[in-house]
């Protein structure tokens, strides 16, 4: 495969410089050309969930009621629970938008992305899912869905990103991680308090819809 990658030790300062300007401009220009203004909610999740699952189908069913209620999806365009939140946009007749990125088993956008862009860098892909988001939903994932939300809560933190809301979505899944986080991090002072008031673990999609409206308030 050939993929281009700043790891790479052949991939010159030229190249990775000349890449990523090119990637920013080309991705940017995606973004600024969606039919859709700002009503944007972007879903983080696993690529590994098959689509018999009912963690599958709980998502695609949340999805599809947000969009029913006049929200675009964005995800990373990917397999897995990224399809079946692109999956409810869909079938909901809604604008289901997404950002993939070359990777060995992850290449294709699903067949329910609407809008599509590819990007070749992983940290361009994350500038493009978060830019113009107001709020963020987690569903289940591993080591990639972890890296994203932490890394959204960093920038909020260190106030490179307004603080956009985090929607933890499942109760089962989520609330072992806050539990941690809240008794060894927000307890021995590693992050604020109005940080982790930001993160809230919803279990219905009626739950969600209601945050999402009260953003507007």
């Amino acid at each position: 495969m050939d993929k281009k990658t700043i790891y790479n030790i052949s991939t010159t300062d030229k190249d990775i410089i000349e890449n990523t300007s090119e990637e920013f401009n080309s991705g940017l220009t995606f973004l600024n050309e969606l039919p859709v203004s700002n009503n944007i909610i972007t879903v983080f999740g696993s690529a590994r969930t098959k689509e018999d699952s009912a963690t599958y189908k709980l998502v695609a069913d949340l999805t599809n009621f947000i969009s029913t209620n006049g929200y675009s999806i964005l995800t990373g365009g990917g397999p897995g629970l990224m399809e079946a939140a692109n999956k409810g946009a869909f079938d909901a007749g809604g604008s289901s938008i997404g950002i993939n990125v070359v990777l060995p088993h992850e290449q294709e956008s699903n067949p329910y992305v609407k809008s599509s862009y590819i990007c070749d860098y992983l940290f361009t892909r994350k500038v493009f899912l978060i830019k113009d988001s107001e709020a963020f939903i987690f569903v289940e994932g591993g080591f990639g869905t972890l890296d994203e939300l932490f890394e959204i809560l960093t920038l909020i933190s260190v106030d490179y990103l307004n603080e956009v809301p985090i929607i933890l979505y499942g109760k089962e899944f989520w609330t072992g991680l806050m539990k941690w986080v809240e008794e060894f991090l927000l307890d021995r002072k590693y992050i604020d308090k109005d940080l982790f008031d930001k993160m809230f673990i919803l279990d219905t999609k009626e739950e969600v819809l209601e945050k999402l409206k009260e953003i507007r308030k």
